[in-house]
């Protein structure tokens, strides 16, 4: 970028600063980036260039003054890559990760002219820790690190680095990191300042940040319509098609994906939204020495007409059916504002076509979740806007035209979670582009040089082209939930009183709809109480469930059990489907396997420990009503109570893994469903609870959407 200050302003450092600031939009541009410095030039040359913040300078005929139109202005709100520097200040570990100037050995890549910081080095022996540096936008290592997103204030519009790995050992990692807004300070230069000190020793799959590290990505991007039978899209770096293990799970989760946390807490580590879900070496062969990586950030916004209808999370053109004569420049993952839209959601959109696209929650959810419409809108104005960011290569010799690695687009999350449950939701002020060291290894080094110029090839561009789509309907449908569980145990058979005149039984089981959309809860069929098997190695008996939901709707199945007062009451279950209406599976949840994680299916599965709850705690007089309370108490739970569902056989555990016989004699299964005992079941812990006094559950979740094949 280009400032223009307040006194000394002359005609050749205006069209100085224009070329500087990347733009090619005035008028005159042609004679402004002519690459020559004895031309005459004229003020309406200017006209209609873009400036920092998104506004420009004015067009048509009215006069232009210096005065008025050109003081304290920042052309172009671009960061070129060679506005870029690597300050040693921004190191995580200033004593062996470090900004250099460039020696002559890189100076093909940086020019000659500035190599000023042009150069990041990783020396040896470095301490066997993570080594993070942030990459400056600014000449000046006392300013902030990081450029604005922030549409109030003085935003930038694009950004672009480009590195070249010149020398390496086990390479580097790459990409971008928001600052964290849970940060304190005057500027967001102390802020970054502070947060250095939590960026310390973190890996770059650490999910405050987007990476590709080493040859994986750990975000799957915003790009909604592709499969594992895609074309890889272009401008492609392989030809074929994305192959297996490409994740099903896109978008931005708010505390959930890479990117959407705080440096002060970044959360869990989940594979099922990586780009591949299953290998940590899809792209190694542009992470060897010699490797041209490029990093981008776009902004962009336009306005659409569209028609709404309350409660509904479908968009649609106005006087639907109907369709959109335009949809450039809009992306999956953008988000959307304007009457009828629900505000508090931070909604964007997906699953777009020519006559309809989904709205979806960006904050306050665990999973992809519709944003309903809240009222009804023939025609309506709609902003759609977003910060798209993408990783690019060429070819070694820096002349091919840019190709996209990784995800096709990502839109740069909105918004962050942070504090100890993940529960703070604020809007990022600032992003920084980060290369840091792939391995905690004392022994690996790299050099890599900043490009003072982009490929010489034609400029990256980035267009989707849509469809029609068959527009889903909001009625109501049917889909079924099929189990296959074991009880065996003594005490299933017993019941009591914890309070007044409530009578349960022990290890009662209910299976609930979680709708995430509103916290709303809807129980399945019946409770399953008492010992129905008569040993470890009964046969499994099936159930199903049905749910009755509109298309699309989100949430969790939560399974339940509580009420145990004694230890021969371990519930054991071996299988769980999700099925259509017309009975055809969708979708395996759990299946018995000797590897417990192949049992999971790939599905995020979430437990509680048991919750030990006074009696005294309830209100409820009847059976049910306790059900429903327990259920909402379970809900209520922050992040924090919720893991993964993991092996184990603790007392306090609740809902684990385990194959060939519980802990516990004479109660649980001792074999998996399909009867091997080295297969996998999920089970309850029922030991550790006697007395009347507390009235304990666990609850276990996996993620669940209501599905129609009915149009397939």
């Amino acid at each position: 970028m280009a400032d223009i200050g307040t006194t000394d302003i002359s005609f050749s450092g205006l069209k100085a600063a224009y070329v500087a600031g990347g733009n090619s939009d005035a008028d005159g541009d042609s004679d402004l980036n002519d690459g020559k410095i004895n031309t005459s030039i004229s003020l309406s040359f200017f006209r209609n260039a873009g400036l920092l913040g998104g506004t420009s300078i004015p067009g048509g005929t009215n006069e232009l003054s210096i005065n008025n139109n050109f003081k304290e202005i920042t052309f172009g709100g671009k960061i070129a890559t060679h506005d870029f520097r690597a300050h040693t200040t921004w190191s995580t570990n200033t004593s062996y990760l470090k900004g250099i100037d460039t020696p002559l050995a890189g100076q093909s890549n940086t020019g000659s002219s500035d190599t000023t910081n042009k150069t990041i080095q990783l020396i040896t022996p470095q301490n066997s820790i993570y080594s993070t540096i942030l990459i400056s936008p600014n000449s000046s290592s006392s300013d902030t690190p990081g450029f604005s997103v922030d549409r109030s204030g003085s935003p930038i519009d694009e950004a672009t680095l480009w590195i070249n790995l010149r020398s390496r050992n086990s390479g580097a990692s790459y990409g971008i990191i928001p600052l964290d807004t849970s940060m304190t300070g005057s500027t967001t230069t102390i802020k970054w300042t502070n947060q250095k000190s939590y960026i310390y020793n973190k890996n770059g799959n650490t999910h405050d940040r987007l990476a590709y590290n080493g040859g994986h990505f750990t975000f799957s991007g915003s790009r909604d319509d592709i499969l594992d039978t895609t074309g890889i899209v272009q401008p492609n770096y392989r030809s074929g098609t994305y192959g297996s293990s490409l994740s099903e799970n896109f978008h931005n989760i708010i505390g959930v994906t890479a990117g959407t946390m705080g440096s002060a807490n970044p959360g869990s580590l989940n594979t099922n939204y990586w780009f591949y879900t299953n290998t940590y070496s899809n792209f190694t062969s542009y992470n060897t020495q010699g490797v041209n990586l490029g990093f981008k950030v776009k902004w962009y916004e336009t306005t659409l007409q569209c028609s709404l209808q309350k409660d509904s999370d479908i968009i649609q053109p106005v006087s639907p059916p109907s369709t959109w004569s335009s949809l450039s420049d809009i992306f999956s993952g953008m988000y959307v504002s304007g009457t009828g839209i629900e505000s508090n959601d931070g909604p964007f959109i997906g699953e777009i076509h020519t006559n309809y696209m989904r709205l979806y929650k960006g904050k306050g959810v665990s999973q992809l979740t519709s944003s309903l419409a809240k009222a009804d809108k023939a025609n309506v104005t709609l902003t759609i806007s977003g910060y798209l960011y993408w990783v690019l290569a060429t070819s070694s010799d820096y002349t091919e035209s840019p190709k996209i690695l990784g995800p096709p687009h990502t839109v740069l999350p909105k918004y962050q979670a942070t504090g100890s449950n993940l529960s703070t939701i604020s809007e990022v002020e600032e992003w920084a582009f980060f290369v840091g060291d792939s391995t905690n290894s004392n022994t690996n080094y790299f050099q890599l040089d900043i490009r003072h110029t982009e490929p010489s090839g034609s400029p990256f561009s980035y267009s989707v082209s849509y469809s029609s789509g068959t527009v889903p309907s909001n009625n109501t449908i049917t889909n079924h939930i099929r189990m296959k569980y074991h009880r065996y145990g003594i005490n299933f058979n017993d019941s009591w009183s914890p309070y007044g005149s409530l009578t349960i039984e022990d290890g009662t089981f209910v299976l609930y709809f979680w709708n995430t959309s509103d916290n709303s809860l809807t129980k399945l069929g019946t409770r399953i109480t008492n010992q129905t098997h008569t040993n470890t190695t009964s046969p499994y008996t099936t159930i199903t469930y049905d749910i009755s939901q509109p298309e699309n709707t989100t949430g969790y199945l939560l399974f339940i059990s509580y009420g145990w007062n004694n230890y021969r009451a371990d519930m054991g279950i071996g299988y769980v489907a999700h099925q259509y209406d017309d009975n055809t599976t969708k979708q395996i949840l759990y299946s018995p396997s000797s590897n417990a994680n192949t049992a999971l299916n790939g599905q995020t599965w979430n437990k509680t420990q048991r919750q030990d709850v006074f009696a005294s705690a309830y209100s409820s007089t009847n059976v049910s009503d306790l059900e429903d309370e327990i259920a909402t108490k379970a809900i209520s739970l922050s992040n924090s109570y919720w893991s993964n569902l993991a092996i184990g056989t603790s007392f306090s555990g609740g809902w684990q893994l385990d194959n060939n016989g519980t802990g516990s004699s004479g109660t649980g299964p001792s074999r998996g469903s399909d009867t091997l005992s080295s297969s996998y079941y999920i089970y309850c812990e029922a030991s550790g609870r006697s007395g009347t006094s507390i009235l304990a559950y666990a609850a276990m979740r996996v993620p669940f959407t209501i599905a129609d094949n009915s149009g397939v």
